[in-house]
């Protein structure tokens, strides 16, 4: 894959240690990295795409990069894939496999860097073009992985006024009682982007659920309303 070979040239030239070792510790060392700042690295996307032009395979060439060792490669491949559902000409369109790929990407190398950038603008933003959205994100609050859990609730972060509240409400109230921070805090996350076109019905949920919601999820759904 060409746009690949170049990247995988492109950014060691780029690599700073002593920032790696930083933007490792942010990520709690759970991810190696070059050390590129993130205007340099779309700097050098930009150019390797110049070069390759963007790639139909898109699926295939972010897979790639996700087998790849540093975070950069995975950042990059979310952006790409950012980019291929929103272009005008030729856009990523909803499908089984795509769907697959996106679950896939989300369950793997996991955190909220990727996870945070994939659901909504990506796999959301397919699955809201069609009538796919609730089946899935029921299933996905179903599984026993937290970050298909998240991706569930924020898959409609940016949908404003079109957001389907019902079942946006009801992904957070099937996982109301969990513990997990990332769970409570998309949560309220959520619930704080929607109530930027509906704080009434942020406001009534939160007030109608108050004994069953996180005090997490409450200060930060409240913000707006």
């Amino acid at each position: 894959m060409e746009f690949v070979d170049q990247v995988k040239i492109n950014f060691p030239l780029l690599a700073d240690s002593v920032r790696a070792s930083q933007m490792s510790a942010y990520m709690r060392n759970t991810f190696l990295f070059f050390g590129i700042p993130s205007p340099i690295r779309k700097a050098s996307v930009k150019l390797a795409l110049e070069h390759c032009g963007f790639p139909d395979n898109v699926i295939d060439v972010a897979n790639a990069l996700w087998n790849l060792h540093e975070r950069e490669y995975q950042l990059t491949a979310v952006e790409l894939l950012t980019t291929a559902v929103s272009r005008k000409k030729n856009p990523l369109l909803y499908d089984r496999a795509t769907i697959t790929a996106g679950e896939n990407l989300i369950t793997t190398k996991s955190w909220w860097d990727t996870v945070d950038r994939l659901a909504p603008r990506v796999a959301g933003k397919l699955l809201i073009s069609t009538d796919k959205l609730t089946r899935t994100a029921n299933t996905w609050i179903g599984s026993d992985n937290i970050w298909l859990q998240r991706s569930a609730i924020i898959a409609q972060l940016h949908n404003k006024q079109k957001t389907n509240s019902d079942l946006l409400f009801s992904l957070i109230l099937k996982r109301s009682e969990s513990k997990e921070f990332f769970i409570r805090k998309g949560a309220g996350w959520a619930l704080r982007e929607y109530s930027k076109s509906n704080p009434v019905a942020v406001r009534d949920f939160i007030e109608l659920y108050r004994d069953r919601l996180s005090p997490l999820t409450i200060r930060e759904g409240g913000k707006y309303c």
